[in-house]
């Protein structure tokens, strides 16, 4: 790939962050990704969650292939969802309780 003057290549993690904003809102679209069973679109649905994370999004990490989470990178995407996850569970209780 190659880029213009003053244009700087963006780490992959960018562009995810970039394809998971279409997917931050509604739970279906989430579905969507989960059901691909397939490392990018894994990818795409955790960065949805640690960008708006929803209180029953831990049922589908759950779901996923763990053969399709390749070591390393993936992993760190998991754990940055599930820490804003949790986070976001702490700073509202109710909210999280009402939901439960």
């Amino acid at each position: 790939m190659t880029y213009s003057e003053g244009e700087s290549e963006k780490p992959a993690g960018n562009q995810l962050d970039q394809v998971a904003g279409e997917y931050r809102g509604a739970l279906h679209n989430r579905h969507r990704l989960l059901v691909q069973h397939r490392t990018g679109y894994y990818l795409a649905l955790l960065a949805a969650i640690r960008f708006k994370p929803e209180p029953h999004d831990w049922e589908l990490i759950l779901a996923f292939d763990s053969k399709q989470l390749p070591a390393g990178f993936a992993y760190f995407k998991l754990i940055e969802a599930v820490e804003e996850s949790q986070a976001r569970q702490e700073s509202h209780p109710k909210s999280a309780q009402a939901s439960a």
